[in-house]
Formats: structure tokens, sequence, C-alpha cells
């Protein structure tokens, strides 16, 4: 049984932003495939886990730390791997290297939840039917709690459409940075990218529902929240931007 998984992805004209850069979203794209390919390497993927469980592996939480931007034309590993549970939750940890060189680190929460009720599992109901990995301590800094930075500035709504769903009925949880991204108008910042990002997800999002965006920065620190028109949170994203060298 493989403790780590990597897996090759190419940095094209459909993942590289305005700037010849990798795009924030494709890149948290990379590293979940990264982890859904690990998972059907195992034999517990998306298809075993609805036949013997009714439920579905989802992330909650992604920290991305990277050295220096990755670029068009560059080709990224992603090298992945599970750590030691804690609670209901399943830490995963990756790194991320382009031609041999560590770039990133990647410390996410996953956990398994009914498909219809978003209830979460314990990981025993998955050890007791499936054959896992030894777990380590993690590795990385573990995704810390996202803090908020007030007050918010004007609002926008999105309105959440087809392109934005996946196969588990609701936004695909790589949409949120997009959704991120271009509410603080990252295209006016040609001189900065992203040196870090955590993304934190509270409830879901299904197609039909409007979600209002509002965001605040503290220097290069920027802070955006999704909510419901009644408030209720959806997700929080937090970007660190360096300058270009």
């Amino acid at each position: 049984m493989n403790e780590t998984f990597s897996i090759e992805f190419g940095v094209g004209a459909c993942e590289s932003d305005c700037f010849s850069r990798l795009r924030p979203s494709s890149l948290m794209r990379f590293i979940q495939e990264a982890a859904i390919g690990h998972v059907l390497e195992l034999g517990i993927d998306r298809a075993w886990t609805l036949e013997h469980l009714d439920s579905v592996w989802m992330v909650i939480r992604t920290r991305v730390d990277l050295k220096r931007p990755i670029m068009y034309d560059e080709t990224v590993t992603i090298k992945t791997w599970a750590a030691e549970t804690k609670g209901a939750v399943f830490p995963r940890e990756s790194e991320i290297f382009v031609g041999g060189e560590s770039v990133g680190e990647v410390s996410a929460t996953w956990v398994i939840a009914n498909i219809d009720t978003g209830r979460m599992l314990r990981p025993k109901a998955l050890f007791e039917l499936a054959e896992f990995p030894d777990l380590g301590a993690p590795r990385f800094k573990p995704v810390e709690k996202i803090q908020p930075i007030e007050p918010l500035g004007a609002p926008e709504v999105h309105r959440v459409r087809y392109s934005d769903m996946d196969m588990n009925r609701h936004v695909n949880n790589t949409r949120y940075t997009d959704f991120a991204a271009d509410h603080i108008d990252l295209e006016t910042m040609p001189d900065k990218w992203i040196r870090s990002m955590t993304v934190s997800f509270s409830s879901q999002c299904v197609a039909g529902d409007d979600l209002v965006l509002a965001s605040a920065n503290d220097g290069d620190r920027w802070y955006v929240r999704g909510s419901s028109p009644e408030g209720r949170i959806h997700f929080e994203q937090e970007f660190i931007l360096a300058d270009v060298k």
C-alpha cells in the first residue's frame, strides 16, 4: 500500500492567469486531484465511499504556502499523503515541486460526509471497512482558523450557476478561490503574487444560491467572506501577497 502519491500537471494556457502565472484556483484543483488520485489508488475513492458509507470525501480547509510563483509552461508535481487523524477529520499534506525543486507546502483537512445530509462520519467508520496506510504525525504546520479583517467593504452578489457545480451537486471547492480572487480584483495587481492562501468552508452552496461576497485588507493580507443573503457564512478565504521580484 502506497503511503504517498505523486502526480504531474502541466501549466498551460487554461491554467494560467493574465500575468502568465498559475491561477490560484488551478493550483487548488491540482491539489484536489492529487488527493483524489491517492484515495483512488487506495481503493477508497468516491465510488467506494458512496457504496459502503453513503458518503463522499469533502475538503473543509486548505492552506497553501509557496516559495515562488509558478509560471506558464512549467510542470508541477504534487506529492501527497494522509496524516494522523484527529477527531472526525483526516489531515492531508502535500508538497509542490517544479523541476525537482520544492516550491510549496500544503496542509488540508478532509472529512467523509453523508451525500444527502452533510453529516460527518468518524474515521472509525472507514477503518472498520477498508485498509488504510500507516498515518504519521503531520510534517507541516496545521491549517489555522482564518482571522477576519473588519469592517468589510462593499458587497457583491454571485448567483451560483451550472459552471460552478461539481458531481456532488454543490459548488466545487476550487471555484470559491476564483470568486475570492475576482472579488479583490487580482487582475489589477501585476506587481503582486500570492505567496500564501487559505480557504475554509462552513456550508455548501448549490445552484440558484446567491453568494454575497465582501472583503477587506490589511496591507498585503486580504480577507474575503462569502455569505448567504441572511448572513450565514459559506466560506472564508485569505490571500497573503508578496512583491514580484
